[in-house]
């Protein structure tokens, strides 16, 4: 009599059925009379069976979604590799480790053998990362201080906006162009991304600024009129500027001190305030 389809034996003279081996888990035969263990066939990558005596590739089981097998003859699940962290896979029998996507830039994961591309979760608002497969909440990097990004899941340091010259912000991570300050009234910044107030320049003394906050540039400073003067850097108003007192005269526009006022020549005299 055969031995059974599972089962081989190499033993001349069997007298019973006891001297047919059973193919070990992981392999199968559908051949009956097999005389060899090689006949017993390993169930292919990304499957598995722990089954004693298969007859069938059928009883090999896929490796689950999440997970995969290089090797043949597996015999346990727990022998299939599970996808890693910052990867998710929804194949079923993976046979290798490049079913496993990445979670897309702006995202990371740290789920060990993830089914679903729910899993990658998105960077916050004020954050970027630009790399594929980020396996924590670490990857994802604050926008410097200067910037800022309303973007959830930015995969891109060019998704953190520059604040607009004549703002500025300190603090990193920032998630809204609200966070931009205004430079004060009387003063100015031509930088953009601005990180300090230090970067707002004070309009001169001899100057004015009646632009008001977030002023973007030193044309928005404006001179005092020959015949007047103003010591005061920062001045909002042109009130700040006063007149050369009489005797004296100037012909210089935006003087930053009452020295710009030249007394007149002995032998004359100028009864006018702020005299040209």
């Amino acid at each position: 009599l055969d031995c059974f389809a599972g089962t081989y034996s190499s033993v001349l003279g069997a007298p019973s059925p006891a001297s047919c081996l059973m193919c070990i888990a992981g392999k199968y035969s559908a051949s009956v009379g097999a005389r060899s263990e090689v006949m017993c066939l390993s169930c292919p990558s990304g499957k598995f069976s722990s089954v004693l005596g298969a007859t069938s590739q059928s009883r090999c089981l896929p490796c689950s979604a999440g997970k995969y097998s290089q090797r043949e003859g597996v015999s346990e699940e727990r022998f299939c590799q599970s996808c890693d962290k910052g990867k998710y896979s929804d194949v079923l029998g993976a046979s290798s480790g490049t079913t496993c996507t990445y979670c897309a830039a702006g995202k990371y994961s740290v789920v060990t053998g993830s089914t679903v591309e729910s899993d990658c979760q998105w960077c916050a608002a004020g954050k970027y990362s630009a790399i594929p497969g980020a396996f924590a909440e670490t990857a994802c990097i604050v926008c410097a201080a200067g910037k800022y990004s309303v973007i959830v899941g930015a995969g891109s340091e060019t998704m953190c906006f520059s604040c607009v010259p004549g703002k500025y912000s300190p603090a990193p991570g920032a998630t809204t162009e609200t966070a931009c300050i205004l430079c004060l009234p009387g003063s100015y910044s031509q930088a953009p991304a601005a990180t300090s107030a230090a970067t707002c320049i004070m309009c001169a003394a001899g100057k004015y600024s009646i632009a008001g906050a977030g002023a973007k540039s030193n044309e928005t400073c404006i001179d005092c009129a020959p015949g007047f003067y103003s010591e005061n850097p920062g001045a909002t108003d042109e009130n700040t500027c006063r007149k050369c007192r009489r005797g004296t005269y100037s012909s210089v526009f935006g003087a930053g001190s009452i020295l710009n006022c030249i007394e007149c020549a002995a032998g004359t005299y100028q009864p006018v305030e702020g005299s040209t």
